[in-house]
């Protein structure tokens, strides 16, 4: 069987007419390389494309330092449960991680009521609210602390699981990926912070609450800044993006969202109201 294919492969090496292979165009290689290059189509963009256009360089930037922020937090109360005050490290830490278990329930809940951007502004300005609250308690007040600690444990849960979505979401869908990976890792990074500020424990309790509280705060203004993805078409191209950012952006629009729909009756009732007081109308009716 070898010596046939290679009887094969000599005929068809013999067949080979030198002259043409003499009129070969030198070329010949780069010009199918550059058809090739040609026919695979422009690249498909990435996340550093995000960052041309002013409006989503800017969401990009507010969601690297929203997504850091939450990180941080969550990770000081996920570290600090030698210090919440209770009876035994044992305890205190069984006690946070089944805070973990109401945070998830109470994520899914909020995010299809209330909204991802309401779901994450409501969870940190609780968060840094409950964090001023045990800068002001004394080292006596522990099962105060630990109440407060654990409220905020909750809260910070409930936080990450709707930045998990949140951010997806308000990427588009060319670079969802890529983008998604390096918030990712710009947050990771920021947790290295994380274990110092929770040595500051040492030098007094109230410490490292005073380090989350303005985390918090500027997580939570990052957060006001972006628009609301619930019920809304996310985008799939960059332009999309750009557009992305008109919707809720504003604060006093986003607040009017959140309000009352106008029940169905009053809403029939301007409709005929504008047929019959619009003139246009009335010309149209005339044709039949």
């Amino acid at each position: 069987m070898r010596v046939d294919r290679l009887q094969t492969t000599n005929i068809i090496s013999i067949t080979a007419p030198s002259e043409k292979l003499r009129d070969y165009p030198q070329n010949g290689i780069r010009n199918c390389s550059e058809t090739q290059d040609v026919s695979a189509g422009p690249q498909a963009p990435g996340w550093t494309d995000v960052l041309h256009e002013l409006p989503d360089r800017q969401k990009m930037m507010v969601l690297m330092v929203l997504k850091a922020c939450v990180m941080v937090v969550y990770d000081v109360y996920l570290r600090n449960s030698e210090n919440l005050g209770g009876t035994t490290v044992f305890i205190d830490f069984t006690l946070g991680s089944v805070m973990e278990l109401p945070g998830g329930i109470i994520a899914l809940i909020t995010m299809e009521r209330l909204g991802r951007k309401a779901s994450t502004v409501s969870t940190l300005l609780f968060t840094a609210i409950g964090s001023l609250v045990i800068t002001m308690m004394k080292t006596e007040q522990r099962y105060v602390i630990l109440g407060l600690t654990l409220f905020g444990r909750i809260a910070m849960a409930v936080c990450m699981n709707v930045m998990h979505q949140y951010t997806i979401e308000l990427l588009p869908t060319v670079a969802r990926g890529q983008g998604a990976a390096v918030l990712q890792t710009v947050a990771k990074l920021t947790t290295l912070a994380s274990p110092y500020i929770v040595y500051l424990d040492k030098y007094g309790h109230w410490i490292p609450y005073t380090v989350i509280f303005p985390i918090t705060l500027m997580s939570t203004c990052a957060a006001i800044y972006l628009p609301e993805t619930l019920n809304q078409k996310l985008p799939d191209s960059l332009a999309d993006g750009e557009n992305f950012k008109t919707h809720g952006t504003n604060l006093t629009a986003w607040i009017g969202k959140l309000r009352k729909q106008p029940s169905k009756s009053s809403v029939e009732g301007q409709a005929n109201k504008g047929f019959k007081d619009d003139p246009e109308v009335l010309k149209s009716d005339e044709i039949y």
